[in-house]
C-alpha cells in the first residue's frame, strides 16, 4: 500500500523538468517491488496518454526481472479485461477504446525499445 501511494505521488508530480528524476525513482522502486510498480504503471498508462513516454523510458533503468514482470502483467491486464468484460470498442463499434489504445501503444513501445 505504501509503495502504491508513493508511485502515484511520484507519477502525479512528474513534469517535463523532472522526468529523469521520476524515471530513476520509478526504477528504484521497481527493484524491490516489481509487481506493485508495474501494476500502478499499467493503470496510469491506460488512463493518461501523457504517461506512456515517461513510463516507457523509466524501464530503461529497470532490471530484467522488472521487464519479465511487465510481460506477465501486460498479458494479465488484457486477459483480465476479457474476464471483466471491459469494453474494447467504443459505442460506434468502429474505434478501439482509449484504454486499449494507450495500453497497446505502451506495450509495443516497450518491446520495440527493450526486445
Amino acid at each position: 500500500a505504501q509503495v502504491k501511494d508513493e508511485m502515484r505521488k511520484l507519477l502525479k508530480g512528474s513534469t517535463k523538468d523532472n522526468v529523469t528524476k521520476t524515471k530513476r525513482s520509478l526504477a528504484r522502486l521497481s527493484h524491490s517491488n516489481p509487481l506493485v510498480v508495474i501494476e500502478v504503471v499499467l493503470d496510469q498508462v491506460q488512463e493518461y496518454q501523457s504517461m506512456i513516454e515517461v513510463c516507457r523510458d523509466a524501464l530503461s533503468y529497470s532490471s530484467s526481472l522488472t521487464l519479465d514482470v511487465f510481460s506477465y502483467m501486460a498479458i494479465e491486464e488484457l486477459g483480465g479485461a476479457l474476464l471483466l468484460e471491459k469494453p474494447m470498442l467504443l459505442d460506434d463499434y468502429a474505434n478501439l477504446a482509449r484504454w486499449l489504445l494507450n495500453l497497446s501503444d505502451f506495450v509495443s513501445g516497450v518491446y520495440v525499445k527493450y526486445p
